[in-house]
């Protein structure tokens, strides 16, 4: 059975420059290569998720100004409305973020780990 790949894509530093504090209410400018893979990924069936901690719990006003803010960003990049979550899905099948590390599946082995985590 042939899995859908639904990566999760990471906001700031990933797609939008991180230029302050997500908390003062703003976004970035974008990061072309990264619009770009964005835009082959859909165009191969891919799906894409925004997955940020500009979304997790917090009052209802910020909720929705932090995902029209993103909504908004995904528009003027050229890209079409995506999925914006805080919540870790059983469908994704890739993370790409600017922190994570890759982890060999059941071995625990961590691929260019830095020295000081090791």
């Amino acid at each position: 059975m042939n899995k859908t790949i639904h990566i999760a894509l990471d906001f700031d530093k990933t797609l939008s420059q991180y230029e302050s504090s997500w908390k003062a209410r703003k976004v970035g400018t974008p990061i072309q290569p990264m619009v770009e893979n964005v835009k082959r990924w859909l165009s191969k069936g891919y799906k894409v998720s925004i997955f940020t901690a500009r979304v997790a719990t917090m009052d209802s006003i910020e909720l929705y100004s932090q995902r029209e803010m993103i909504t908004n960003f995904l528009k003027d990049a050229g890209l079409p409305e995506l999925p914006i979550t805080a919540q870790k899905l059983k469908s994704f099948t890739h993370f790409i973020d600017d922190k994570a590390f890759h982890v060999v599946p059941n071995t625990g082995e961590i691929l260019n780990c830095p020295e000081e985590l090791l």
